[in-house]
C-alpha cells in the first residue's frame, strides 16, 4: 500500500461524512483498513491540524509551565499534577471501564504518595506498617492523627527508657 497524502485523507473523511462505510472507502481510495481507520478517527493529520491523540503540536510550548521551587518534594509536584489530570477528566469522554481503571490508578498513586510522605515524616522504614496497624485498630484515623499518636508514643518510649537506665 502507498502512503496516504493529506488530500487522500481529506477524501476519506469526506466519504465517511457522506455515510460510507470503511470497506467502501477502502476500495474508493485504494487504501488499507488501518489507513482509513486512522484518517477517520483523527489519528493522522488532515489539513495540517494537530492530531487529537498527541499532546502539544510541534513548535508550541507548554503554557502551564510550573516553577519547581514552589514544591517541597517530588511528591508535592506529583500531587499537583495528579489534581490537574483529574480536572482534565471532565474535558474528555471515557467509557465506563476505562474511567474505572483511571480512578483505580489515581487512588493507587495517591496512596503511594501518602505512604512515602508518612515514611519520610516518621523517618522509619516500617512507617507504613505502623500506620496500617493503627488503622486496623481505628480505621477512621487520618495521616495527621497517626503522626501525632506516633510522636506521643515515641516520646513516652524515650522517657521510659531513660528512667529505666
Amino acid at each position: 500500500m502507498q502512503r496516504t497524502s493529506i488530500s487522500m485523507r481529506q477524501k476519506m473523511l469526506r466519504l465517511f461524512g457522506e455515510g460510507k462505510k470503511i470497506p467502501e472507502i477502502m476500495t474508493a481510495c485504494n487504501a488499507s483498513y488501518y489507513q482509513v481507520y486512522n484518517a477517520v478517527s483523527g489519528r493522522v493529520k488532515t489539513k495540517y491540524s494537530p492530531r487529537r491523540d498527541k499532546g502539544i503540536p510541534k513548535g508550541e510550548k507548554a503554557t502551564n509551565a510550573i516553577d519547581m521551587n514552589q514544591f517541597d518534594s517530588v511528591d508535592g509536584f506529583m500531587k499537583h499534577k495528579l489534581m490537574e489530570a483529574l480536572k482534565d477528566l471532565n474535558e474528555r469522554r471515557y467509557d465506563a471501564a476505562e474511567l474505572v481503571k483511571i480512578i483505580k490508578d489515581v487512588a493507587m498513586i495517591e496512596r503511594q504518595i501518602n505512604d512515602r510522605e508518612l515514611q519520610r515524616y516518621l523517618r522509619r522504614p516500617d512507617a507504613v506498617l505502623i500506620a496500617r496497624i493503627m488503622r486496623r485498630l481505628s480505621p477512621a484515623l487520618t495521616d495527621d492523627e497517626i503522626i501525632v499518636i506516633f510522636k506521643e508514643e515515641h516520646e513516652k518510649l524515650i522517657t521510659e527508657s531513660k528512667s529505666n537506665v
